[in-house]
């Protein structure tokens, strides 16, 4: 908080700053010193946030596929071309998904 006030020797106006009583020169050098701190720490901001975007461009996320080489789909679409038999179908369709849910499907046959 800064309150000017007249000096009673006739000098220049006298600030409170920060519960000092100073002159005017000092609470000059105190509203520079606070802006030039403001102003670095906007310009650390500033370069953080280039650093994030620049990252975010040039790295990109490589997408991962399924990890055991084929998923239900794949079996799906391999069933209806005529690849596999239905009960092949159904005999590697529970196995994936036994390996999954741990024994929830009965194979049939």
């Amino acid at each position: 908080m800064i309150i000017i006030c007249r000096s009673m020797a006739g000098g220049g106006p006298l600030l409170w700053l920060q519960g000092k009583l100073t002159s005017s020169a000092d609470a000059q050098s105190a509203v520079f010193a606070s802006l030039l701190w403001f102003g670095a720490l906007v310009t650390v901001l500033l370069l953080a946030f280039l650093v994030v975007l620049w990252t975010r461009r040039h790295c990109r996320w490589v997408e991962i596929g399924p990890v055991a080489g084929f998923d239900l789909a794949d079996l799906r679409r391999q069933r209806d071309q005529g690849i596999l038999t239905d009960a092949e179908y159904e005999a590697l369709r529970c196995s994936v998904l036994q390996s999954l849910e741990k024994g929830r499907c009965q194979a049939s046959g």
